[in-house]
């Protein structure tokens, strides 16, 4: 997978609480996931290139430029979602939104 990504404008960048690097990838409207073991890039949260608003799993959920993230120390990704003026949470090392 490694290859195959492609980041559009990544706005935001935190460590989880495995040193993995968290990317908040504005224009593919999607969040990232790189192990910094391997290299390994994976989307966590969002479809690439689709925008809008919705709650899920993975690829069920959306964003709409998400600019900002942060991670706390249970392991919960804080996203800044931009253009749909909130915050959201993907909790503990699940996907959900």
């Amino acid at each position: 997978q490694r290859a195959a990504a492609r980041f559009k404008q990544p706005c935001g960048l935190a460590l989880d609480v495995d040193d993995n690097l968290i990317v908040a990838d504005f224009s593919n409207q999607c969040i990232r996931k790189v192990t910094t073991a391997e290299g390994r890039v994976t989307t966590v949260a969002g479809r690439v290139g689709q925008q809008g608003f919705a709650d899920g799993e993975g690829a069920a959920a959306r964003f709409n430029g998400p600019q900002g993230v942060a991670v706390d120390g249970n392991n919960n990704i804080l996203i800044a979602d931009r253009l749909n003026h909130r915050i959201r949470m993907i909790a503990g090392a699940g996907e959900r939104v």
